[in-house]
């Protein structure tokens, strides 16, 4: 992977550790990378008390800035923004 990659962006079709894993993953790997984009596909809104283990290992990587919000299709899906 270039060292020039800037952006991690995904939206994968996968629970939201797998997202998680697979972004960190590639973060480790271009530590360029200085901002996330990712839709967090939800199958129960109550995934949502998970918030504090999604930021945890993207804080300990040096993210600073870390949003969720949720979108309006299916009001199953997250988009998480992180910036370092």
């Amino acid at each position: 992977m270039g060292q020039d990659v800037t952006w991690f962006m995904s939206d994968m079709n996968q629970s939201p550790e797998v997202v998680l894993s697979e972004c960190l993953r590639f973060c480790k790997m271009a530590p360029s990378i200085r901002g996330v984009l990712i839709t967090l596909k939800l199958t129960d809104l109550s995934q949502i008390t998970d918030k504090a283990k999604w930021f945890a290992p993207l804080k300990s990587i040096g993210f600073q800035t870390i949003r969720l919000q949720q979108l309006s299709v299916h009001h199953k899906e997250l988009t998480l923004f992180a910036l370092k």
